[in-house]
Protein backbone atom coordinates (compact mmCIF):
# COMPACT_ATOMS: atom_id res chain seq x y z
CA UNK A 1 0.00 0.00 0.00
CA UNK A 2 1.57 3.88 -0.77
CA UNK A 3 1.86 6.21 1.75
CA UNK A 4 -0.49 8.99 0.96
CA UNK A 5 1.59 11.07 2.85
CA UNK A 6 4.78 13.00 1.65
CA UNK A 7 6.66 13.67 4.93
CA UNK A 8 6.71 12.99 8.44
CA UNK A 9 4.91 16.75 8.69
CA UNK A 10 2.15 15.61 6.29
CA UNK A 11 1.41 12.42 8.69
CA UNK A 12 1.72 14.90 11.52
CA UNK A 13 -0.45 18.00 10.32
CA UNK A 14 -3.19 14.91 9.04
CA UNK A 15 -3.08 13.73 12.94
CA UNK A 16 -3.84 17.06 14.21
CA UNK A 17 -6.86 17.17 11.79
CA UNK A 18 -8.44 14.09 12.99
CA UNK A 19 -8.08 14.93 16.66
CA UNK A 20 -9.81 18.64 15.83
CA UNK A 21 -12.47 16.64 13.84
CA UNK A 22 -12.62 14.34 16.84
CA UNK A 23 -13.56 17.18 18.89
CA UNK A 24 -15.87 19.05 17.03
CA UNK A 25 -18.02 15.72 16.73
CA UNK A 26 -17.97 15.62 20.10
CA UNK A 27 -19.15 19.04 20.37
CA UNK A 28 -21.75 18.53 18.04
CA UNK A 29 -23.21 15.20 19.60
CA UNK A 30 -23.35 16.78 22.91
CA UNK A 31 -25.37 19.79 21.43
CA UNK A 32 -27.27 18.15 19.09
CA UNK A 33 -28.87 15.09 18.64
CA UNK A 34 -27.59 11.83 16.77
CA UNK A 35 -28.85 12.56 13.61
CA UNK A 36 -26.64 15.76 13.47
CA UNK A 37 -23.69 13.53 14.93
CA UNK A 38 -24.11 10.79 11.86
CA UNK A 39 -24.01 14.38 9.18
CA UNK A 40 -21.31 15.79 11.16
CA UNK A 41 -18.98 12.50 10.72
CA UNK A 42 -19.79 12.07 7.16
CA UNK A 43 -19.05 15.40 6.56
CA UNK A 44 -15.44 14.94 8.73
CA UNK A 45 -15.28 11.29 7.35
CA UNK A 46 -15.41 13.24 3.85
CA UNK A 47 -12.90 15.83 3.93
CA UNK A 48 -9.96 13.68 5.76
CA UNK A 49 -10.84 11.12 2.92
CA UNK A 50 -9.87 14.38 0.39
CA UNK A 51 -7.35 15.39 2.39
CA UNK A 52 -5.44 11.77 2.71
CA UNK A 53 -6.12 11.16 -0.67
CA UNK A 54 -5.25 14.67 -2.47
CA UNK A 55 -1.38 14.41 -3.01
CA UNK A 56 -1.63 10.43 -4.58
CA UNK A 57 -1.55 11.88 -7.99
CA UNK A 58 1.92 12.19 -9.73
CA UNK A 59 3.45 11.19 -6.46
CA UNK A 60 5.81 8.40 -8.30
CA UNK A 61 8.71 8.69 -8.42
CA UNK A 62 10.57 8.35 -11.29
CA UNK A 63 12.24 5.35 -11.95
CA UNK A 64 15.15 3.82 -14.10
CA UNK A 65 16.03 0.30 -14.82
CA UNK A 66 19.29 -1.03 -14.21
CA UNK A 67 21.72 -0.77 -16.94
CA UNK A 68 21.98 -3.58 -19.53
CA UNK A 69 24.87 -4.84 -21.27
CA UNK A 70 28.19 -4.39 -21.61
CA UNK A 71 29.32 -0.95 -19.21
CA UNK A 72 30.06 0.77 -22.03
CA UNK A 73 27.23 0.21 -24.56
CA UNK A 74 24.65 2.92 -24.86
CA UNK A 75 21.13 1.67 -25.34
CA UNK A 76 18.30 3.96 -26.77
CA UNK A 77 15.31 3.16 -26.16
CA UNK A 78 13.12 4.79 -29.60
CA UNK A 79 9.14 5.14 -28.84
CA UNK A 80 6.90 5.24 -32.64
CA UNK A 81 4.27 7.05 -32.13
CA UNK A 82 4.39 8.59 -35.37
CA UNK A 83 6.55 7.79 -38.01
CA UNK A 84 10.53 8.10 -37.45
CA UNK A 85 11.95 11.25 -40.30
CA UNK A 86 15.29 10.23 -42.04
CA UNK A 87 16.27 13.14 -41.56
CA UNK A 88 16.25 12.37 -37.48
CA UNK A 89 18.07 8.82 -38.33
CA UNK A 90 21.47 10.20 -38.09
CA UNK A 91 21.03 11.75 -34.70
CA UNK A 92 19.67 8.13 -33.45
CA UNK A 93 22.63 6.30 -34.90
CA UNK A 94 24.85 8.85 -32.72
CA UNK A 95 23.17 8.64 -29.39
CA UNK A 96 23.36 5.19 -28.95
CA UNK A 97 25.22 1.84 -29.70
CA UNK A 98 21.97 -0.40 -29.70
CA UNK A 99 17.96 0.56 -30.11
CA UNK A 100 14.93 -0.49 -30.00
CA UNK A 101 12.13 0.99 -31.57
CA UNK A 102 9.04 0.47 -29.83
CA UNK A 103 5.51 1.47 -30.97
CA UNK A 104 1.79 1.03 -29.05
CA UNK A 105 -0.86 0.46 -31.44
CA UNK A 106 -3.16 3.55 -31.71
CA UNK A 107 -6.72 1.86 -31.08
CA UNK A 108 -9.47 3.56 -29.38
CA UNK A 109 -10.80 1.80 -26.03
CA UNK A 110 -14.01 0.36 -27.75
CA UNK A 111 -12.12 -1.32 -30.23
CA UNK A 112 -9.51 -2.75 -28.16
CA UNK A 113 -12.50 -3.62 -26.45
CA UNK A 114 -13.95 -5.51 -29.05
CA UNK A 115 -10.69 -7.01 -30.04
CA UNK A 116 -10.61 -4.95 -33.16
CA UNK A 117 -7.21 -3.43 -33.73
CA UNK A 118 -5.63 -5.56 -36.04
CA UNK A 119 -5.64 -2.09 -38.59
CA UNK A 120 -4.01 -0.03 -35.37
CA UNK A 121 -1.42 -3.13 -34.64
CA UNK A 122 -0.77 -3.29 -38.21
CA UNK A 123 0.10 0.60 -38.91
CA UNK A 124 2.24 0.11 -35.55
CA UNK A 125 4.02 -2.80 -37.12
CA UNK A 126 4.91 -0.48 -40.06
CA UNK A 127 6.31 2.04 -38.37
CA UNK A 128 8.47 0.25 -35.92
CA UNK A 129 9.60 -1.45 -39.16
CA UNK A 130 10.50 1.79 -41.20
CA UNK A 131 12.65 2.88 -38.52
CA UNK A 132 14.25 -0.27 -37.78
CA UNK A 133 15.12 -0.42 -41.34
CA UNK A 134 16.44 3.25 -41.88
CA UNK A 135 18.52 2.34 -38.80
CA UNK A 136 19.90 -0.63 -40.11
CA UNK A 137 20.53 1.16 -43.23
CA UNK A 138 23.15 3.19 -40.99
CA UNK A 139 24.71 0.42 -39.63
CA UNK A 140 22.54 0.52 -36.55
CA UNK A 141 22.40 -2.41 -34.31
CA UNK A 142 18.57 -1.91 -34.29
CA UNK A 143 15.40 -3.99 -33.34
CA UNK A 144 11.70 -3.58 -33.20
CA UNK A 145 8.53 -4.59 -31.18
CA UNK A 146 4.87 -3.59 -31.20
CA UNK A 147 4.08 -3.11 -27.52
CA UNK A 148 0.88 -2.48 -25.01
CA UNK A 149 -1.89 -0.26 -26.37
CA UNK A 150 -0.66 2.52 -23.60
CA UNK A 151 2.43 4.12 -24.91
CA UNK A 152 3.89 4.42 -21.65
CA UNK A 153 2.89 0.66 -20.75
CA UNK A 154 5.01 -0.33 -23.91
CA UNK A 155 7.82 1.25 -22.72
CA UNK A 156 7.87 -0.02 -19.14
CA UNK A 157 7.83 -3.70 -20.58
CA UNK A 158 10.73 -3.27 -23.35
CA UNK A 159 12.74 -1.24 -20.59
CA UNK A 160 11.91 -4.71 -18.39
CA UNK A 161 14.03 -6.61 -20.98
CA UNK A 162 15.94 -4.36 -23.62
CA UNK A 163 17.08 -1.81 -20.57
CA UNK A 164 17.83 1.73 -21.89
CA UNK A 165 20.21 4.62 -21.67
CA UNK A 166 18.26 7.12 -22.93
CA UNK A 167 14.41 7.40 -23.97
CA UNK A 168 13.80 9.44 -27.80
CA UNK A 169 10.00 9.52 -28.42
CA UNK A 170 8.18 10.20 -32.00
CA UNK A 171 4.88 11.71 -30.55
CA UNK A 172 1.63 12.70 -32.02
CA UNK A 173 1.67 16.44 -32.72
CA UNK A 174 -0.20 18.87 -30.31
CA UNK A 175 -1.35 18.09 -26.84
CA UNK A 176 -1.76 14.62 -27.04
CA UNK A 177 2.09 14.58 -27.82
CA UNK A 178 2.78 17.03 -24.96
CA UNK A 179 1.19 15.19 -23.01
CA UNK A 180 2.87 11.51 -23.75
CA UNK A 181 5.81 13.19 -23.60
CA UNK A 182 5.03 14.79 -19.94
CA UNK A 183 3.93 11.08 -18.57
CA UNK A 184 7.52 10.04 -19.60
CA UNK A 185 9.38 12.25 -17.90
CA UNK A 186 7.57 12.18 -14.62
CA UNK A 187 7.78 8.07 -15.03
CA UNK A 188 11.14 7.27 -15.69
CA UNK A 189 14.68 9.16 -14.87
CA UNK A 190 16.03 8.93 -18.19
CA UNK A 191 16.75 11.39 -20.32
CA UNK A 192 13.64 11.82 -22.45
CA UNK A 193 13.91 13.75 -25.78
CA UNK A 194 10.92 14.36 -28.03
CA UNK A 195 11.86 14.27 -31.56
CA UNK A 196 10.46 16.75 -34.32
CA UNK A 197 10.85 16.71 -37.75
Amino acid sequence: MRNPFRSEAAAFRFLLLAAAALAALTAVGAIAGTDTVAAAALLIATVVGFYALRGRRGRNLATAPAHVGPPNERRLLVLAQEPVSDALLPELRDAADRVLVVSAPLARPLQRWASDNDDAREQARRRVDATVAGLRALDVDASGVVGDHDPVQALEDALRTFGGDAIAVSAPPGRAGARLVTRIRERYALPVTRLDG
